[in-house]
């Protein structure tokens, strides 16, 4: 019996890994494999999330780390799928690559409507599936239609509840219900999270802005233009009335965070 968790940034493993704390994927007796997907464009360059400052935290939720880049070397995650022929080929190659026992499996994955998740549904085709929402997204609609073999598969919807009140749009289109992490269980799981990165945090983090505690805001960006919903221009727009925005709610300090 096992269950593999699909994750590319460390955010979205802590989500899963504060939802298993809480219980929401059940009490059984499964095996929990962390399957890293790296999705940057150069992954070669780029720091997997198993290796990041923190990531100990979480990894101590799962029984072992598969990493995705490695299995489907040289092919990148983001392009990545077998033909429809070959997935039962692949189903049994991943299967004996990635050590997974025979019984019931369990799918959990992130961004749905893209890949990598849709070709690991597609070779784990006997899988049940749960997904899961790795930051703001899920309050949107959903951004591609799905086959019914596909959505059809999904059991349930988990994310955080960054908007209390606020319910997610993702895949309620297909009647698929939706739930937030529990709460106390994301705030425990980044506590020790944080406590682990706080060497690197103390050193980092300005000591200016460190003393000006709540006067500092922090803006996140999103990957906008590049998707084609704002223009550059109105991506940068949309940056600057954040900006102000923030100074007008009485804060000296502003940190700006690119997407990712």
């Amino acid at each position: 019996m096992t269950r593999i968790f699909a994750a590319s940034t460390l955010y979205g493993a802590m989500t899963v890994a504060a939802a298993i704390d809480a219980g929401q994927f059940g009490r059984d007796d499964r095996e929990r494999v962390l399957l890293v997907c790296n999705n940057v464009d150069i992954p070669e360059v780029a720091t997997p999330l198993h290796h990041m400052p923190g990531a100990a935290a979480v990894l101590r939720r799962f029984h072992r780390v598969v990493y995705w880049n490695d299995l489907i070397y040289p092919f990148h995650p983001a392009v990545w799928a077998p033909r429809d022929e070959d997935a039962p080929l692949w189903r049994t190659v991943m299967a004996e690559k990635m050590a997974i026992r025979p019984g019931p499996l369990e799918l959990v994955v992130e961004s749905i409507q893209v890949k990598p998740a849709q070709t690991l549904c597609k070779i784990f085709s006997d899988a049940t599936l749960a997904v899961y929402a790795d930051g703001v997204m899920s309050y949107g609609p959903t951004r591609n239609d799905l086959p019914r073999p596909l959505h059809g598969r999904i059991a349930q919807v988990l994310y955080l509840d960054l908007v209390p009140a606020l319910l997610p749009m993702l895949l309620t289109e297909y009647g698929i219900p939706s739930r937030p992490v529990h709460t106390g269980a994301v705030l425990e799981l980044l506590a020790e999270l944080t406590e682990e990165c706080r060497p690197i945090l103390d050193r980092a983090i300005p000591r200016q802005l460190a003393r000006g505690g709540p006067g500092t805001a922090l803006l996140l960006g999103q990957y906008l233009s590049p998707l084609g919903i704002l223009t550059e221009e109105e991506e940068e727009d949309l940056h600057r009335r954040m900006f102000e925005h923030a100074v007008r709610l009485g804060h000296t300090a502003v940190v700006f965070k690119p997407h990712p």
